[in-house]
């Protein structure tokens, strides 16, 4: 028992030791940055404030570091692992170095205390001289800053101590000196330990400029909801500081579902099928809170069908289309919701089962989770399956009328989708609205003359001859026009709005771009014989049957 007691005390006495450093310049370290290019772009200094490696220094120096690397008094060379919170007002950082064993350090001193006016501190600095003693200096000025003070130093104001701690008598550090940019000082600064003290990382981190800014890895929040969102969101940027965050968290928590699931899901975006497909059957092991066994098999499905959509050509050993709709069907067997029938309709679609993925989108639509998107695609795979037309346009004005302005560009697309089936029906006033609708919704600038002519086609059929040659004007003027097919058609609205020496105008101009053109003397030709003008009517008719319109006999037959 003595024993057991002597070696605790012991224990106990090198974990003491190992707190704190009774000289503060041992704590201090320099610094070198890295740019992409593997040169360094900065050095500077910092300080250990806990015997893993946490140190504080200044943001300025890691401003688009790749890497950094961390040299201690002793001369010892440790790369910078982690970055644990990062603010460019205050030009702060605090990172994490990796280190072997244990680095002397220096407490901070406590929030609730602070110094006064006039206290004498002390003043380490980098040097690998053990001769080299700390300077003594003084607080000369003491201001607020935010919710933190900021000290004007008796310490001069060079470079060799940027970065460096200003600590009391005791050894708690103050703050860290910065350059006082102040006019014609002369002694330096250092902002109040506690914003060191307070930096972290969270979820919310992912979007931060400053840290955005340094491609070195970020540490993982504390709490496991915080971590897992980090990692998730780091998904979004760049692949390799993506992957760090997805290892490290799993390092911390490897049989967390969610987790495995979100790398499962990152390994298959970069391609990693067989290291994706061990962590989707791992994770069909285990489970998280708040992620259930179904939404392990969706996630699987979805990553399963980007793949074969994004390399329909290639064969991923088991991943395939089917293997696709197997997992969305498990999911939905584990858990029946309908979030997991729309992924099965999604694998329906690919594999050409319209009818079984119009079924199955029907039975989204009797739920809440009924949208436009799955009205639409239910119209289109009814479509496709052979279904009746009155039905898909049943299920296009469900998904219509479930949106709200400002429209989606995919629910324009709507409008134009309904519009051509309106059409087909023989609505052509209703197709006019429609593709009104569209026009609005998309802008005149984005719209071509296969749209124009398309509206003008409804417009004809609807009697509505103004707009018509409006809108076959509008397709003329666009660059690289089909003029022959335009033309012919504003020759026809005349004609059919009786407007009989404008169609033979343009029936002329036709001419003029193509001798040949069949449809340029019919249309000459028709307009002709409604002007009484049978002779030349029948003349210009002939032509056209020469050139091989069949159509003009009926014609000849009128005007004989």
């Amino acid at each position: 028992m003595k024993k057991i007691l002597y070696i605790l005390f012991i224990f106990l006495s090198l974990s003491a030791f190992a707190q704190e450093t009774k000289e503060p310049g041992k704590a201090v370290c320099n610094i070198i940055t890295y740019n992409a290019a593997g040169s360094p772009q900065q050095t500077g200094y910092g300080f250990f404030i806990d015997e893993n490696g946490t140190f504080v220094s200044l943001y300025s120096l890691f401003q688009n570091a790749v890497r950094a690397d961390v040299v201690d008094s002793k001369g010892k060379r440790f790369p910078v692992e982690r970055v644990m919170g990062a603010n460019s007002s205050y030009d702060v950082i605090k990172c994490r170095a990796k280190v072997k064993g244990s680095v002397p350090f220096l407490q901070t001193l406590d929030k609730e205390m602070t110094v006064r006016e006039g206290e004498n501190l002390v003043q380490p600095y980098y040097a690998t001289d053990k001769k080299a003693q700390p300077l003594e200096c003084s607080v000369a000025k003491v201001e607020e800053w935010d919710a933190y003070k900021y000290f004007t130093l008796t310490t001069p104001n060079e470079p060799k101590f940027f970065g460096c701690p200003v600590v009391t008598t005791e050894g708690k550090v103050v703050g860290m000196v910065q350059h006082n940019v102040g006019k014609e000082a002369k002694g330096a600064c250092a902002l109040d330990i506690q914003t060191a003290n307070d930096l972290k990382v969270t979820a919310q981190s992912v979007f931060n400029a400053d840290m955005n800014r340094i491609a070195i890895p970020k540490a993982l929040p504390a709490d496991r909801n915080e971590a897992l969102s980090f990692a998730f969101l780091s998904m979004r940027g760049d692949s390799v500081l993506a992957l760090t965050a997805l290892n490290d968290f799993l390092e911390r928590y490897p049989d967390d579902a969610e987790g495995l699931t979100n790398r499962a899901t990152f390994f298959a975006n970069h391609s990693d099928f067989s290291a994706a497909d061990a962590d989707f059957k791992k994770a069909l092991e285990h489970e998280s809170p708040d992620f259930s066994q179904a939404a392990v098999h969706n996630a699987y499905s979805k990553a399963v069908y980007v793949a074969c959509i994004n390399t329909p050509e290639r064969k991923n050993g088991i991943w395939s289309m089917e293997k696709a709709f197997e997992e969305a069907q498990k999911a939905y067997e584990a858990e029946p919701l309908p979030l997991y029938l729309v992924q099965q309709s999604n694998c329906l679609l690919a594999l050409s089962k319209f009818q079984q993925a119009y079924e199955t989108l029907q039975r989204v639509n009797e739920t809440d989770l009924a949208s436009d998107e799955t009205y639409y695609l239910a119209a289109m795979a009814l479509e496709t399956a052979g279904g009746d037309s009155v039905q898909v346009l049943a299920l296009l004005d469900s998904a219509i009328n479930r949106l709200s302005r400002p429209y989606s560009r995919q629910s324009i697309g709507y409008f134009l989708v309904r519009a051509q089936r309106l059409a087909q029906a023989g609505q052509y006033r209703k197709a006019v609205r429609d593709l009104d609708e569209y026009e609005s919704a998309i802008g005149p600038k984005y719209l071509n003359a296969a749209f124009y002519y398309m509206r003008e086609q409804a417009e004809l059929e609807a009697h509505m001859y103004q707009q018509a040659l409006d809108d076959i004007h509008s397709a003329l003027l666009e660059p690289g026009s089909n003029f022959e097919l335009y033309k012919a058609e504003e020759a026809l609205i005349y004609l059919r709005a009786g407007m009989f020496e404008e169609a033979l105008k343009s029936a002329e101009e036709l001419r003029a771009a193509n001798k040949d053109n069949a449809d340029s003397y019919k249309l000459a030709g028709i307009a002709l014989g409604e002007l009484g003008k049978k002779n030349e009517a029948r003349t210009n008719l002939q032509k056209a049957l020469e050139l091989g319109d069949e159509t003009a006999k009926i014609f000849l037959e009128r005007y004989k």
